[in-house]
């Protein structure tokens, strides 16, 4: 039997992130959390590796063929400051919509694959694909603290 209980991890951790952003004014959005970081920032970089991880899954459920390379940290560190920099101009009600919605249709997606793509996804180390609310909870704690430190 293949472990599923990271579908309501992953709903239990988009209900926090939207009942958190639900609480936010709108100049909370700019309000820094470190590294050059805003909250706006930190929720276009959810919705860029949520988009990610949905794009792939879509590829793998396509084609049959799961991708197991896997992305260097420079490559990681790269992206992370490519995506922070191009968010900087999205406004931060619209980065809240993004990081939602694309939570949304990713966990969707993950709610429905197959047994054999969990399976291989486990085997070949990519959990963390499944379990999206690992990557949102870590950045929603980030956020948190940076509000009340």
């Amino acid at each position: 039997m293949v472990d599923r209980s990271f579908i309501d991890e992953n709903d239990a951790a988009r209900e926090e992130l939207s009942e958190f952003i639900a609480g936010l004014e709108e100049r909370s959005f700019k309000f820094p959390v470190g590294s050059g970081c805003t909250i706006s920032t930190c929720l276009c970089h959810l919705a860029f590796w949520d988009h990610r991880v949905l794009f792939l899954l879509n590829e793998w459920e396509r084609t049959g063929q799961l991708e197991t390379s896997r992305l260097s940290s420079q490559s990681v560190n790269s992206i992370n400051q490519a995506v922070a920099a191009i968010s900087q101009a999205v406004p931060g009600a619209a980065a809240a919509k993004l990081a939602l919605n694309t939570a949304l249709a990713v966990d969707s997606v993950l709610a429905s694959i197959s047994d054999e793509l969990i399976s291989q996804l486990v085997s070949a180390g990519f959990e963390r694909y499944l379990k999206r609310s690992l990557h949102r909870r870590e950045h929603l704690q980030k956020i948190k603290e940076a509000l009340h430190g």
